[in-house]
């Protein structure tokens, strides 16, 4: 067998830059105005407006790096959040990790709207478990976990089908003393229909009700979508009942219908959808 001439594809690769930046100090290029500010007058606002305008990544975190080899700038939670949060958009968590360790070392603390950032960026690069290790070091970057953080970190384990861990996970919330929300609920309903125990995500609708948090249309949506995929379309119609037509769960009982070809019932059920004052979507 014989390769063909030419160039490798190998050399073809780009690799992310990104490393090398963090391990570098940059030299500032007198040739590209991406500080056309005096130093002795670099503000937060304007640090901001150069990070969030400028395009290339590389270019970004090399200008970032530039102000705190200066001295003329220090870093404040705003600055930080605005690296990271364009850091995470290109899936670079190694320096996503480096800013939140230059955070500490800084003595900046972590918002929850940051740290969310932060669970989210494992989201959008698949890494679900490193999602959570980042999660469990919470307190380091000086940030308490919220019922809005747990739900974000839920969230991903879910997106990654990482079932195993979301009980635990929940249980350590609730042993934080912190209280499940409706959106709490909706992701463990999510992942209990996932993973086929649907009579488990029926007690647990219960459950919210039961503890003062009625479920709301994503609940019953849920449970209703997954009952008529595994072929229960007659239990879902009389989970139905039970609470305010809204279009969701009408369109997921039409589409369990159409699927076993009741489709006299499925147009049965969109003429109730008008009677009631619902329109089709």
């Amino acid at each position: 067998m014989y390769l063909k001439e030419g160039c490798s594809l190998l050399l073809k690769t780009r690799k992310s830059p990104i490393p090398f930046v963090l391990n570098t100090n940059p030299i500032p290029n007198p040739d590209k105005p991406n500080n056309p500010v005096p130093e002795s007058y670099v503000v937060e606002s304007h640090v901001i407006k150069v990070l969030k305008h400028e395009p290339d990544i590389v270019s970004s975190l090399e200008y970032f790096k530039s102000l705190v080899n200066s001295g003329t700038f220090k870093h404040t939670q705003l600055t930080y959040k605005t690296m990271i949060e364009k850091l995470g958009r290109n899936n670079e968590m190694d320096g996503i990790q480096y800013l939140l360790q230059q955070m500490k070392l800084e003595s900046v603390p972590c918002s929850e709207e940051l740290f969310i950032i932060v669970m989210n960026s494992y989201r959008r690069a698949k890494l679900g478990e490193q999602c959570l290790k980042m999660f469990y070091r919470i307190r380091e970057f000086g940030c308490i976990p919220s019922v809005k953080i747990y739900n974000h970190v839920l969230d991903v384990l879910l997106s990654e089908n990482m079932f195993k861990m979301i009980n635990p996970l929940y249980n350590n919330m609730k042993g934080e003393g912190l209280e499940p929300n409706v959106f709490t609920y909706n992701i463990l309903l999510k992942a209990l229909c996932k993973n086929g125990k649907v009579d488990g995500a029926c007690k647990l609708l219960v459950e919210m009700s039961n503890k003062g948090c009625p479920p709301d249309d994503v609940s019953y949506t849920t449970i209703i979508s997954s009952m008529c995929k595994s072929g229960e379309v007659d239990k879902a119609k009389e989970l139905a009942l039970r609470f305010e037509p809204v279009v969701p769960v009408y369109n997921a009982l039409i589409h369990g219908m159409c699927r076993e070809y009741r489709i006299k019932e499925a147009f049965d059920l969109m003429n109730e959808m008008v009677d009631k004052g619902v329109d089709p979507n």
